[in-house]
Formats: structure tokens, sequence, C-alpha cells
């Protein structure tokens, strides 16, 4: 599902997404605030599979 406003779209994640989302996992202070741990490339890739499966 895709959700636009007028200042956001929403869209679900997929592997095109990884290289920039992995930059930000990346970020300890990141983690941090998302309850998680920093994740690698491979992690955030595996993460994005994960979620295109549901």
């Amino acid at each position: 599902m895709r959700l636009e406003t007028e200042r956001l779209v929403l869209e679900p994640l997929v592997q095109r997404h990884t290289t920039a989302l992995a930059r930000i996992h990346a970020d300890p202070d990141v983690a941090r605030y998302t309850g998680g741990a920093a994740l690698d490339a491979e992690g955030t890739a595996a993460q994005v599979a994960r979620f295109e499966a549901v």
C-alpha cells in the first residue's frame, strides 16, 4: 500500500531502498531510538527482504 499526502509519500520498503536505509541503520544513535541494534548492509538487506515477504 502507498500512502501519500501533500508533504509525505510512504511506500512499502523494497530492495531499491536498501542502500539508503543501510546508511540510516548503521548509525548507533538511530538504533538507540528505534529500539534495536545498528545494522550493516547485509542486515538491512535481510530486513527489507523479510518486509517484502509479508
